[in-house]
Formats: structure tokens, C-alpha cells, sequence
């Protein structure tokens, strides 16, 4: 098992990778949320509205879903700069 730093703490490949992974479904969420609205919360259990929307974590990202690779195209990087034939995510952003 492979271990590296991450400022002060010590983490391995499958934690880093969680974490990448939560950040790119957390920016995928927020862009989903201004289309599709079960990607966010507005409102309360008890219907009072939010201030701010949440993220709704529990509704599934279709990633091969062509309408939502659109509502989400920011996070893909722009087919001049990609390396292969495919849509790939930015992790440099």
C-alpha cells in the first residue's frame, strides 16, 4: 500500500481517490442542481424554504446520460485539449 502526505496527514492512494471522487461529484451536483432540481435541497423537512440550497446526495449521477454530460460540461476538459477520443474530467480545477 502506497502512503503519501496531504498536509499534515498521512494518506493512502484509495483515500486520495475517495476524495477526488467526492470532489468531482460535488461540482457535478451543484452544476446538475441548476438544471435538474433533485440534485439540490431547497427546502426543509418541514417545507420552510433554505436560505441556500443544498447538495442532494442521494440522487444518482448518470454519467453516459448525454443531457446530463451537457448540464455538466464545465467539468470536462475541452476536446482540443484532451489526450484521448473520449470525455475526460478536469481534476485541475
Amino acid at each position: 500500500m502506497k502512503l503519501f502526505w496531504m498536509d499534515d496527514t498521512e494518506i493512502t492512494n484509495n483515500e486520495y481517490r475517495q476524495f477526488v471522487f467526492w470532489v468531482r461529484d460535488s461540482i457535478a451536483r451543484k452544476l446538475l442542481g441548476e438544471t435538474y432540481t433533485d440534485f439540490v435541497i431547497t427546502e426543509d423537512q418541514n417545507e420552510v424554504p433554505l436560505e441556500k440550497p443544498i447538495i442532494n446526495w442521494e440522487e444518482k449521477i448518470d454519467w453516459k446520460d448525454p443531457e446530463m454530460k451537457l448540464a455538466m460540461n464545465d467539468i470536462y476538459i475541452p476536446e482540443n485539449e484532451q489526450m484521448t477520443f473520449t470525455k475526460e474530467v478536469d481534476s485541475g480545477n
